[in-house]
């Protein structure tokens, strides 16, 4: 067969696999209790008085 073929096959396999995964396990994390412990948007987030995440710096600087 040829190659490009077999590497097109595999890289889409790849991200069916990959894509299907996170999406899987994303949809679990409502139900965790502790789910804003697993949020990775920056190293470093600030919390307001009220216990909430608030907006954090990179996402000022975007918008």
């Amino acid at each position: 067969m040829n190659f490009k073929f077999i590497l097109f096959a595999f890289l889409f396999v790849l991200f069916g696999y990959s894509a299907s995964a996170t999406s899987w396990t994303a949809s679990y994390l409502a139900f965790e209790d502790n789910w804003r412990d697993f949020l990775v948007v920056t190293p470093q987030y600030k919390k307001a008085e009220n216990g909430l995440i608030a907006v954090m710096d990179v996402e000022q600087l975007l918008v």
